[in-house]
Formats: structure tokens, sequence, C-alpha cells
């Protein structure tokens, strides 16, 4: 109880004798330091994210940069389209028959040659 008497015993002397030009004076105090710190977080964090903001695009870059040049000794992979079944068989189907048109004219090709083969034949005779 002793250690509550003397905490209350200080804190009534300490606002006792508080008078209006000591307490205006506090709330400047007070006012002023909450003031000039929420002024100085704000730049220091628009400071920050400026050059955060900086150091990414130097980044970007760099990275963009690296990316231009391709490595010589790197080695190429195939990726895959992801292709559904119906465009699969559609592709299937076009390399069916491009391959079907391509024979047919390579046997019509052929069969020209063959008769310009003939008729040579027929004329040294």
């Amino acid at each position: 109880m002793e250690l509550v008497d003397r905490v209350s015993n200080n804190l009534y002397d300490t606002f006792a004798d508080l008078d209006a030009k000591k307490v205006l004076r506090l709330v400047i105090i007070v006012g002023g330091y909450i003031l000039i710190r929420n002024l100085a977080s704000r730049e220091l964090a628009k400071r920050k994210l400026q050059s955060e903001v900086r150091k990414d695009e130097r980044d970007m870059s760099d990275n963009k940069a690296r990316d231009l040049v391709d490595n010589p000794e790197a080695e190429t992979t195939a990726t895959q389209f992801g292709w559904g079944n119906k465009t699969r068989q559609r592709v299937k189907k076009q390399e069916d028959m491009l391959a079907k048109m391509i024979e047919r004219a390579q046997m019509e090709k052929d069969q020209g040659d063959d008769d310009l083969a003939d008729i040579e034949d027929l004329l040294h005779d």
C-alpha cells in the first residue's frame, strides 16, 4: 500500500502545479512532435519507394538485355502447345491430306516424264 500511496502522491504533485501556460506549452510540444514525426515518416516512405522503383527498373533493364541475347551454348527445348483432341485430329487429317496431295503430284510428274520418255523413244526409232 505504501507504493500505491507514493505513486498517487507523485502523480498528484506533478499535475497539481500545472497552469495554463505549462499546459499550452506541453500541447504545442506534443502536437509538434506528432506532426513532424508523421511528415518525416511519409517523406522517408516516399524516398524508399522511389529507390525501390529505380532499383526494379535497373533490374528489369538488365534482365531484358540478358534475355534479348541468346546463349549459343544453351540447349533448346521444345514446348508443348496444349492442343485438344479435336485439334490434334484435325491437324492429323490435314497432314494426311497434304501427304496424299504431294504423292499425287509426284505421281503425275513421274507419269508425265514417262509419257515424254515414250514419245522420245518412238521418235528416235
